[in-house]
């Protein structure tokens, strides 16, 4: 590997390009590179010194990588991982801070004979300062991380409609609760995968980002995922270990839980179905444009 190539490698190492960009960025800057040190060896300077002028010339390292991020991703992914794992974070202390606070010794007395119990400090810290809604953080986290893979402003507002699948879930939850008798109603989960994914393929049509139209499948998958484990886990330990502090969700039914797990296995499949399919009409309307 000489100088040019270590070079470019150095500028490219730990970024998040797609395989086509950062095709397109080496090719660019191996160019310019190139022409260079062939004007360099033009005015007299040996092949060495042309190729270790034309790097200074080029810039730093890190200036380079710095433009690279502003022109591809306004800023840097890091932040957004950085936010996507804090809100990941944020979700995980609002569950642990809804089981845990104002826990109570259930006896079989009157409610009033039931013994309190104390709330440890953080507890009643998390639960002053921080939002207790586990879903939005979830829903935050999801956007965030998918922020990764936006390159124009359109991305990036696709990115925040994609909330509106799980609005839209909820609604639908609402509904079912109310005329059916529970979440678990099978018209509900239809209707549910039909709004995720025309969702899905709105915004495909809209950005034509593969990624960014996978907004809507993560988020409906995530929230079902750690809200359905979560009461399963606790319920889980209430049953094992008897500690009160694991009591107050309602009993997952066989029925229930099978039909959650069906629901969330279904719908990973659908979005792996449904991202093969994008990948599949991108590569022939490339294909298309080559012929052209």
């Amino acid at each position: 590997m000489n100088e040019l190539d270590e070079y470019l490698h150095n500028v490219m190492k730990g970024m998040f390009l797609r395989r086509g960009e950062k095709a397109a960025w080496l090719e660019e800057m191996q160019a310019h590179l190139e022409d260079a040190v062939e004007n360099y060896k033009v005015a007299g300077l040996s092949d060495v010194k042309a190729r270790q002028r034309a790097l200074r010339s080029f810039g730093e390292t890190k200036e380079i990588r710095h433009r690279i991020v502003r022109e591809t991703f306004v800023i840097s992914p890091l932040w957004y991982l950085l936010g996507a794992i804090l809100c990941f974070l944020a979700a995980l202390a609002a569950l642990f801070t809804n089981m845990r606070f104002d826990d109570v010794v259930v006896t079989a007395g009157s409610p009033a004979t039931w013994k309190p119990i104390a709330n440890p400090q953080f507890v009643l810290w998390l639960h002053r300062y921080l939002p207790l809604n586990a879903d939005n953080w979830l829903i935050l986290g999801v956007m965030s991380y998918m922020m990764v893979f936006t390159r124009k402003r359109s991305d990036r507002l696709a990115v925040l409609v994609s909330w509106l699948s799980f609005e839209g879930q909820q609604f639908i939850l609402s509904w079912s609760n109310r005329f059916h008798g529970g979440l678990i109603s099978p018209y509900a989960h239809g209707v549910e995968i039909v709004l995720v994914a025309g969702l899905a393929s709105g915004l495909y049509i809209w950005t034509r980002n593969q990624m960014v139209c996978l907004a809507p499948w993560m988020i409906s998958v995530s929230v079902s995922s750690v809200t359905f484990g979560w009461h399963l886990i606790q319920e889980t330990l209430w049953v094992w270990t008897g500690n009160p502090i694991f009591w107050g969700l309602s009993p997952i039914s066989w029925t229930d839980a099978f039909t959650t797990a069906s629901s969330i296995a279904f719908q990973v499949l659908l979005a792996a179905a449904f991202a093969k399919a994008i990948r599949k009409m991108d590569s022939q309307r490339t294909n298309r444009i080559k012929i052209v």
